[in-house]
């Protein structure tokens, strides 16, 4: 026992965030890297201490680091099928280098277990991280991520510290679900807070990613990601990748030192009690892919959610692909649904809202202080969105072809112009302005439907 682990009544199976991708079949360890093979007849135990294995932990060791977390692996239980079905591994105290990517394959009841995220720290170094993740889980259910620091791989920066991806999974494992990160620090926000003019200091591209293969859009979702502080990357700290990503629970997070703190390729996600500070956008929602056994995919199905969450940047909140596109209602594509609840903003560029999408975007109960003269855009003539009960401040104007229901709402210093082709509709009831309570109409200019 490793002083200062708990143990839970479960098995429990911390599989250390090594230096290695031995189980990829196609991808041996370099010589260099490879653990000894276990004798014949070797017991295979749950708890296993990298220390113990030869892990040096000084950051300046990553053979001998690598090796460590390998024969650790090695001595994890399997199954007649080899797959990783219990056992422990510890990471105690230290900065650990790795010199190579983690891939585990077809895993269940995985953890991997720090000592603490400022006391346990792993380092992605060389060149072999080049956009691949440092820690990459294939088909792994119940997975669990905790109490640690990773790092980003500077000079040469890891697609994401940790990937979970779904590719053809045998039909009596099912598809990946339940991945839990926790107390978990992923690159540095200090790192990231200039990563426009000195990218070579940021070394991850996003920092937690869901991915599919081709042709394997199954379901890759229902994580839990809690307490984790994501900076330092390029692309988005949390990047949902395909559409069958469902249900991802992301709560008392921070996200910040990259240009977008969620990014969505389909798939859904519920925010709460996280704070966010990037330079471009809150949230982005691409074009959904996904293709699943040669027939697509592609969607979003879901509405997400955020709720009791605040930003304060000059990004702005919410931008969309127009995607359904040209879809009927009786197609069943109604658009991307998104619903702030609690949300507080402070600041933001010139255009808060740049929503292209035919579904439903929804405020309530938020405070919105943008810069003077700043903008909603609600380009499809199908959508709606919904102003209620909220406070807002320095929003200038709202360009509407669709359908706006504003309720209840505290404009402060005067109600936004609406700019309407003849497509929009706009619906207010018991709007004010200012404290005092006068109230006052929006007011609205015709112009012409082409934006």
């Amino acid at each position: 026992m490793v002083v200062g682990m708990r143990r839970t009544s479960s098995v429990v199976l911390l599989i250390a965030l090594g230096a290695v991708t031995a189980l990829a079949a196609d991808k041996p360890l370099p010589p260099e890297l490879d653990a000894p093979a276990l004798a014949p007849g070797t017991a295979r135990s749950h708890l296993h201490d990298v220390r113990t294995l030869g892990a040096v932990g000084d950051g300046e060791h990553p053979i001998e680091d690598s090796r460590a977390f390998e024969a650790a692996i090695r001595a994890l239980p399997r199954n007649a099928e080899g797959d990783i079905v219990g056992g422990t591994i510890a990471i105690p105290m230290g900065r650990y280098a790795l010199a190579a990517p983690l891939e585990l394959r077809n895993c269940s009841g995985v953890t991997i277990l720090g000592a603490g995220r400022a006391t346990s720290e792993l380092i992605p170094t060389g060149p072999a991280f080049a956009d691949r993740a440092v820690v990459r889980l294939v088909n792994c259910k119940d997975v669990t991520i905790r109490d640690l620091r990773i790092g980003g791989s500077l000079g040469a920066p890891a697609s994401a510290a940790i990937e979970s991806v779904v590719e053809a999974p045998r039909s009596d494992k099912g598809f990946p679900t339940n991945l839990e990160v926790r107390s978990v620090t992923v690159g540095s926000l200090d790192a990231g807070s200039d990563y426009a003019t000195h990218p070579e200091r940021v070394g991850l591209r996003t920092g937690i990613r869901f991915s599919a293969a081709p042709d394997w859009d199954g379901n890759n979702d229902q994580s839990v990601i809690d307490n984790v502080t994501i900076g330092g990357f390029s692309e988005a700290g949390i990047a949902i990748d395909h559409s069958q990503s469902l249900l991802h629970r992301i709560s008392n997070c921070r996200i910040g030192g990259g240009p977008v703190a969620v990014r969505l390729r389909g798939g859904s996600f519920q925010m709460s009690h996280s704070i966010l500070f990037v330079s471009e956008w809150d949230f982005r929602f691409d074009d959904p892919v996904g293709t699943l056994r040669g027939k697509s995919s592609a969607g979003y199905f879901h509405t997400s959610f955020v709720s009791d969450t605040s930003t304060e940047s000059n990004a702005g909140i919410l931008t969309t692909t127009d995607w359904p596109r040209g879809a009927k209602p009786e197609d069943g594509q109604t658009g991307i649904d998104v619903s702030f609840r609690g949300f507080g903003k402070k600041g933001t560029g010139k255009v808060a809202l740049d929503y292209r999408s035919s579904g439903h975007v929804s405020f309530e109960g938020s405070t919105l202080n943008f810069g003077a003269g700043s903008s909603f855009l609600v380009r499809d003539p199908r959508a709606h969105v919904t102003l209620r009960d909220s406070r807002i401040n320095g929003l200038g104007r709202i360009w509407l072809a669709g359908r706006l229901s504003s309720a209840g709402n505290q404009f402060v210093g005067a109600a936004p112009v609406v700019e309407k082709p003849a497509s929009g509709l706009l619906l207010q009831t018991g709007d004010v302005i200012d404290a005092a309570g006068r109230t006052d109409k929006m007011r609205i200019i015709d112009v012409p439907p082409a934006r």
